[in-house]
């Protein structure tokens, strides 16, 4: 298989996985939302890296990509939050001021 093959198997992959989060984020139940969601984001930063290194199977690349993927899948984790009632969801990055409703419906968040 080609580098450009392997591209378009990854481009075909990682705009499915867009789809099918998009539509889990939209319809899926607030309980759902926050067990899944980490778990998914850490799959999401796997697959990303295992996807990267099969197309361009270089080790140094690896060096930066899983410290830079791992930090930003951290992130992603912690500052996303989902509305108990209406399961909104909420990304927040600002670390000293905390939101105590939800921009939705305006329940009180825990």
């Amino acid at each position: 298989m080609t580098e450009q093959d392997r591209f378009f198997v990854f481009f075909g992959v990682w705009v499915a996985l867009g789809l099918a989060s998009a539509l889990f984020i939209w319809r899926g139940s607030p309980e759902a939302k926050r067990a899944w969601f980490p778990r998914l984001s850490v799959l999401t930063g796997v697959l990303f890296v295992s996807f990267a290194y099969w197309v361009m199977p270089h080790p140094p690349v690896l060096y930066l990509l899983i410290p830079a993927t791992a930090f930003i899948t951290f992130l992603n984790i912690r500052s996303t939050k989902f509305c108990a009632k209406c399961g909104a969801y909420h990304q927040s990055f600002d670390w000293f001021y905390k939101v105590s409703f939800c921009r939705k419906c305006g329940s009180e968040r825990s």
